[in-house]
C-alpha cells in the first residue's frame, strides 16, 4: 500500500457501493461529489487495485472491489460498535433506552417511525450477530431484543417472554429487468441457471434452505454470502439474484423486485420481541413497547 487508509475513504467507498453513483453517495454523506471521487481514487491508489469499473455515470464493482467491500463494511461496523460501547459507558440519561436488534435492515422503517413520533426518548440500538447472542451480549441493559424466533433459540436464558410481531418467509431479490421480475412466485428449480448470492442476515434460515436443497438434489450456483447492503448493490447492477425475505420488500431498495419462493410452511418464521420476564420497564421503555406492538398491530 502507498499510504494509510482513512475512515472517510471507507465510508465514501461503501456509500458508492450502496448507491452506485458518486453524486448519490455525496448526497448521503453530506459532502461534494469531488470529495467522494478524490477519496475513491486515493483508496484505489493505496490498495493498488481498481475497485470500480466506470460505466457512464454509474460505477460497478470489480472482483477486487466486491472482496474489499465485505471487509470495508466490517471495519465500519466494528467502529460503530466501539462508539456505541463508549457511549454506553457514560452516565445514562433518564429518558434513554437501549434495544438489541438482529438483522438491522429489517427494523429501519420502524425505528425511523419511532424516533420521529417520540423525539423526547433517546433510543440507542445494539445490532447483535448470532455469535453475539451465543456469547451473552443481550444484557439487562437492553429492554428487549427484536429478532427472528430462530435467533432467540440461541439464548440460554430460559426466563424470557416472547411476543410474535409478524411472519416472514424466504424470497429472492431481482433487478426489475430480470426475466423473473414479473413472476408472482418462483420455485427453487427455476433458479438453477442463476448466479445466486446469500444475505448473512438470516444465517439459520440459510442453513435450513441449504439442507433442503441437498435433500432434494437441487443444484444452485452459490456466488457467495454478503451483507444485505452488498446484496442490494449487486442486484441493482443486475449481476446476481439474492436470497432475502418478503419483509425486506418494505424496507429495502424500492427499485428492486421481491418474489416469494414456493416452499413448505415450515420455511416461514416468526419475527418476535423478546423480554426478560422479571425486568421492570422504565416509562420510556414501556412507551417503546406499546409503540412497537401498535406499529405491528399486535393486540395488547
Amino acid at each position: 500500500m502507498a499510504g494509510v487508509l482513512e475512515i472517510n475513504q471507507l465510508r465514501y467507498f461503501v456509500a458508492v457501493v450502496k448507491t452506485g453513483r458518486v453524486t448519490k453517495a455525496a448526497e448521503a454523506m453530506f459532502v461534494t461529489p469531488p470529495s467522494v471521487s478524490t477519496a475513491i481514487s486515493r483508496l484505489e491508489d493505496e490498495l493498488g487495485v481498481p475497485l470500480f469499473i466506470r460505466r457512464g455515470r454509474r460505477l460497478e464493482l470489480t472482483a477486487q472491489g466486491k472482496l474489499f467491500a465485505v471487509y470495508a463494511e466490517q471495519i465500519l461496523d466494528t467502529l460503530t460498535r466501539a462508539y456505541k460501547k463508549l457511549n454506553e459507558s457514560t452516565v445514562e440519561k433518564p429518558n434513554k433506552i437501549m434495544v438489541a436488534i438482529c438483522s438491522s435492515n429489517v427494523w429501519v422503517d420502524f425505528i425511523s417511525s419511532f424516533v420521529k413520533d417520540c423525539p423526547t426518548v433517546d433510543l440507542s440500538t445494539t445490532t447483535l450477530t448470532t455469535m453475539d447472542l451465543r456469547n451473552g451480549l443481550f444484557t439487562d441493559q437492553h429492554c428487549c431484543l427484536l429478532s427472528s424466533e430462530n435467533d432467540v433459540s440461541l439464548l440460554s436464558d430460559e426466563k424470557l417472554e416472547i411476543t410474535p410481531l409478524y411472519v416472514d418467509r424466504p424470497a429472492i431479490m431481482v433487478h426489475p429487468l430480470h426475466p423473473l421480475a414479473q413472476r408472482s412466485s418462483v420455485r427453487l428449480e427455476d433458479l438453477e441457471s442463476e448466479k445466486l448470492i446469500w444475505s448473512r442476515m438470516y444465517y439459520l434460515s440459510n442453513v435450513h434452505l441449504l439442507r433442503y436443497l441437498q435433500e432434494h438434489h437441487i443444484n444452485l450456483q452459490n456466488a457467495g454470502t454478503y451483507s444485505t447492503m452488498i446484496c442490494e448493490a449487486l442486484v441493482a447492477q443486475n449481476s446476481a439474484v439474492a436470497f432475502t425475505t418478503m419483509h425486506l420488500k418494505h424496507s429495502g431498495d424500492g427499485g428492486l423486485h421481491y418474489i416469494p419462493i414456493e416452499l413448505p410452511p415450515e420455511f416461514s418464521w416468526r419475527v418476535v420481541m423478546c423480554e426478560r420476564k422479571n425486568r421492570l420497564l422504565s416509562p420510556e421503555e414501556q412507551l417503546f413497547k406499546n409503540y412497537l406492538l401498535q406499529y405491528f398491530h399486535v393486540s395488547q
